[in-house]
């Protein structure tokens, strides 16, 4: 059975490309609309470009996702597009020194 997302708004971090961009891709077929995202604009455009062909809205924020400071600048962005997100996909990784894990 196919979901119906009409009305309901997508933040999908790390949509510029790859695995987000499908996931993107795949609610605005379902009927939402998408905020996308990459850490600059410029590469967001490819994922916008796609998603025209959708009867949604989609639009793109940037940043990066490194430090508390600058996740909060960018959940202020998507606010000022959409106060109320239905569906968050936190595809966005970022990589950072690796500890064995019987070290926790």
């Amino acid at each position: 059975m196919k979901k119906d997302l009409s009305n309901k708004w997508a933040f999908v971090t790390g949509s510029s490309r790859g695995i987000g961009q499908q996931i993107a891709l795949g609610l605005a077929q379902l009927g939402c609309n998408v905020i996308i995202h990459g850490r600059n604009l410029d590469n967001t455009q490819k994922t916008l470009e796609l998603l025209a062909q959708y009867p949604t809205k989609s639009t793109a924020v940037a940043g990066e996702l490194d430090s508390a400071a600058s996740v909060a600048a960018l959940i202020s962005e998507v606010r000022k597009i959409q106060p109320n997100i239905d569906i968050l996909y936190n595809n966005a990784a970022i990589s950072c020194t690796s500890t064995p894990v019987f070290e926790f």
